[in-house]
């Protein structure tokens, strides 16, 4: 019995040596080279760099749609507030030290009327009447000019001698007016950067075009010839005035009635 269990843990013993054989080679997992590191590298470099310039491109036209956008819907809110400043101007004359005077008077590059709409305004919302300028001018470093608007609800004295020096102006002058300095460094660009800005006048009213509210819009914005006026210093108030400009090589010609 003993002599059996002495030769079992002799082989027991022996197997387990084998097994530790100093010929044996254990497997090596194979790596990366120092060219496949190189290659694989480049590889992810030139699918980033195609990623970024996909999403530079991206942003950029995300950019410059959203951008034309919102000019789009703020020259849209100026024409309004144009319009519904001279659908609620009035006739107006002011009586001072050197006799009456209408104040509404415009040329092809500046209008002075009087109007019920206190939109545009810095102060007196609750008034009833406000004393307004639109005049072109250069725009503020700038070298194309801009449409400025002028709005007060008190008819201060640079107001209505500018309006009677227009008035009583030649013809030369008046082609060539601009506003009094006190109010043109008050007025704000509403139009800015536009090529080509000039105002005409009918004693027609304005007749709107037939069909859809869009197509409307789209036959007013496009029309083109200038009114059979291009001044009015009369005592009644024109029809209908026309705002003609040239926006981002675009053109626009407004027909806007006066006083309805």
């Amino acid at each position: 019995m003993f002599s059996m269990n002495l030769t079992f843990s002799m082989k027991t013993s022996k197997e387990d040596t084998s097994d530790d054989h100093p010929g044996t080679i254990s497997p090596v997992s194979p790596g990366f080279t120092l060219l496949e590191l190189v290659v694989s590298l480049t590889i992810i470099s030139l699918i980033v760099l195609v990623l970024y310039q996909a999403f530079s491109t991206g942003a950029r036209v995300w950019d410059r749609d959203n951008g034309q956008f919102d000019e789009t819907l703020r020259l849209q809110g100026v024409l309004r507030l144009l319009e519904e400043d001279m659908i609620q101007a009035v006739p107006y004359n002011m009586n001072w030290q050197e006799g009456e005077t209408q104040l509404f008077a415009g040329g092809t590059g500046y209008i002075s009327y009087v109007t019920g709409n206190g939109k545009g305004a810095f102060s007196g919302a609750d008034a009833g009447l406000f004393f307004s300028t639109l005049f072109v001018d250069v725009c503020p470093d700038e070298s194309r000019n801009c449409l400025y608007l002028f709005k007060s609800p008190y008819p201060s004295r640079e107001f209505v001698s500018m309006v009677q020096d227009f008035r009583t102006g030649t013809e030369f002058q008046r082609q060539h007016f601009l506003p009094d300095p006190y109010l043109a460094e008050r007025a704000v660009p509403v139009i800015k950067g536009v090529e080509e800005l000039n105002f005409s006048y009918s004693r027609e009213d304005f007749a709107p075009f037939a069909g859809t509210v869009d197509t409307q819009q789209h036959q007013i914005l496009h029309e083109e010839g200038r009114l059979t006026e291009k001044e009015w210093i009369s005592d009644e108030l024109p029809g209908r005035i026309r705002i003609y400009f040239v926006l981002e090589e675009q053109e626009y010609a407004v027909h806007v009635p006066v006083g309805k």
